[in-house]
């Protein structure tokens, strides 16, 4: 049976961000907390952990329950082995030690202000790329798109969530996590600063909002982005 969503049906990208939400947030998840989560049916869950799966994203493992109790069960958590070969991991280690570096010899807010201009030079380019490609969006969806294909090339999992008008990109798997709990504003002010700049090179009217921060806690970043 196909899964609903307020009245209509949902597409594979949607039930695949559900799933991966469910995931973030237990990650020891098995198909009956994502079934009790999300209210899909076990039919499109197990479809939606294959597809995950095929792409590296998720990992299935069995496991008992709390206290070794019960019998074993499958569950599923996120690739570990992403933050390690997407960016590969030397790369990502380099960029950490410099960014470190410059918080030391700078300082944060003068770092934050690198970041954002690196941000905006790497948005123009992007944008610049599609449009000699003939592929630079034309409407908020195809925008939003293109901007979680750019985040997911820096080895993060972006997904794109909509809701009535309301639309979400979540950032998944932060490969640059430590530097960014340990150095607020610097690798999460760059994401945010990418995300707005190509919102406003591709679509002007959209407003957006960085709702939920890896740095601050919380398991994943979102952005909420609206039209007025």
């Amino acid at each position: 049976m196909p899964a609903h969503a307020l009245g209509r049906v949902m597409d594979r990208y949607e039930i695949d961000a559900q799933i991966v939400r469910c995931i973030t947030l237990k990650p020891e998840a098995t198909i009956e907390f994502i079934s009790q989560q999300t209210k899909l049916s076990y039919t499109a869950i197990r479809n939606g952990l294959r597809r995950l799966a095929s792409l590296g994203v998720i990992e299935q493992y069995e496991s008992t329950g709390e206290r070794g109790r019960g019998r074993p069960a499958a569950r599923f958590r996120l690739d570990r082995g992403l933050q390690i070969l997407i960016p590969p991991r030397q790369f990502q280690h380099l960029a950490s030690t410099i960014i470190e570096q410059l918080v030391r010899e700078e300082g944060i807010p003068r770092v934050e202000t690198l970041l954002q201009n690196a941000a905006h030079t790497h948005a123009i380019r992007l944008y610049d790329a599609w449009q000699k490609e003939g592929k630079a969006p034309s409407s908020l969806p195809a925008a939003l798109e293109r901007i979680c294909e750019a985040l997911n090339q820096q080895g993060c999992y972006a997904l794109i969530r909509t809701d009535t008008h309301i639309h979400y990109i979540e950032v998944h798997n932060c490969v640059y996590v430590d530097l960014a709990v340990n150095y607020p504003g610097t690798i999460c002010h760059y994401h945010s600063t990418l995300i707005g700049q190509l919102l406003r090179l591709t679509t002007p009217t959209a407003t957006y909002v960085h709702e939920s921060k890896i740095a601050q806690g919380d398991p994943f970043c979102s952005f909420v982005i609206s039209i007025p």
